[in-house]
C-alpha cells in the first residue's frame, strides 16, 4: 500500500501544482477584494479551477487500483504471507497459470470486466450530469 501511495501522491502533486500555477491570479485577488475568506476562496475558486484535474486524477487512480496493483503485489509479496495481499488480478493469474483452472479464471475475469465497466459507466454518467449542470449555469 505504501509503495502505491508513494507513487500516486507524487504524480498527483505534480498534476495539481501544474494546474494551480496556471490559474489566473486575478480571480483570487478579486475574491479577496470582495471579502472572501480562506474557505470561500478555496470552495468557490480553487476547487472549480481544479475540477478537471481532480476528475482526471481520480480516473487514473481507479485504473491503477484495478489494473496495476497486480504488478506491485506480484513483485513484492506474491500474494503472501498467506493470502493477505491477494488481489483480483493475482487470483486470476494464479488460478489460470499456476493451478490450471481456466473455467474459474474466465469467470473471475468476466466479473472483473463487469465491475470495471460499471465504474466507467458511473464515471461517464457523473461527468454527463456535471456537464449538463455547467451548461445550464
Amino acid at each position: 500500500m505504501f509503495v502505491i501511495i508513494w507513487k500516486e501522491v507524487g504524480f498527483g502533486v505534480v498534476l495539481f501544482l501544474a494546474r494551480l500555477m496556471s490559474a489566473e491570479q486575478e480571480l483570487f485577488d478579486a475574491a479577496k477584494i470582495d471579502g472572501a475568506n480562506w474557505g470561500q476562496l478555496h470552495w468557490h475558486i480553487t476547487i472549480p479551477e481544479l475540477a478537471t484535474v481532480i476528475e482526471f486524477f481520480s480516473v487514473i487512480s481507479v485504473i491503477t487500483m484495478l489494473s496495476w496493483v497486480f504488478n506491485y503485489v506480484y513483485v513484492m509479496t506474491a500474494g503472501g504471507p498467506g493470502n493477505s495481499t491477494m488481489v483480483t488480478e493475482l487470483y486470476i493469474y494464479l488460478t489460470g497459470f499456476r493451478y490450471n483452472q481456466p473455467n474459474i479464471t474466465s469467470a473471475v475475469a468476466v466479473l472483473l470486466l463487469l465491475v470495471t465497466g460499471l465504474f466507467i459507466f458511473l464515471e461517464l454518467r457523473l461527468r454527463g450530469e456535471s456537464d449538463a449542470i455547467e451548461g445550464v449555469a
